[in-house]
């Protein structure tokens, strides 16, 4: 029976001090940096939202409820879009507030929708209004975690 074994060798021109270790979490940190992985969402975002907000304004196909909650979540995107691009240390706490704002609109222009249409409070439109809303709760839940946990963000994020 034939046992292969590996030989390691070690440079002992190198320590093994702190140095050592921030150099190896610089230059494992260092694969994680930019806008890339899932990151590549949030950019695409900022780009698409402004275009389709601003198409619908154009178009006409906003209403009184919609408009003004548009101008807000559009502003703070703006907000947002520039502290992500400039990579500001500040961009995860600002992205988290975005997901909530959306979130607190939507729950909002739902009720004001309903209130100035009248509409029952057991309507099948509140079932299409719940999906929804648990798409949107969900989606602030996966997107904070991940702007709070994620070592892209950390590593990205530092200016």
């Amino acid at each position: 029976m034939n046992v292969i074994q590996n030989e390691i060798t070690v440079d002992e021109t190198k320590s093994i001090g702190s140095d050592s270790a921030e150099e190896f979490i610089k230059n494992a940190l260092g694969d994680l940096k930019g806008i890339a992985g899932w990151l590549i969402l949030p950019a695409v975002e900022f780009i698409i939202t402004p275009i389709v907000i601003a198409l619908a304004f154009t178009e006409g196909k906003f209403s009184l409820v919609d408009g003004p909650f548009d101008v807000i979540v559009l502003s703070y995107m703006f907000f947002a879009a520039y502290h992500f691009f400039t990579k500001s240390r500040k961009t995860p706490d600002i992205m988290v507030r975005l997901y909530i704002l959306e979130f607190i609109i939507w729950v909002v222009m739902f009720i004001v929708t309903s209130i100035a249409l009248n509409i029952p409070a057991f309507d099948p439109w509140w079932g299409g209004v719940f999906i929804f809303l648990t798409f949107m709760g969900i989606r602030l839940a996966i997107w904070t975690s991940y702007w709070r946990v994620s070592k892209r963000v950390k590593a990205t994020f530092v200016n």
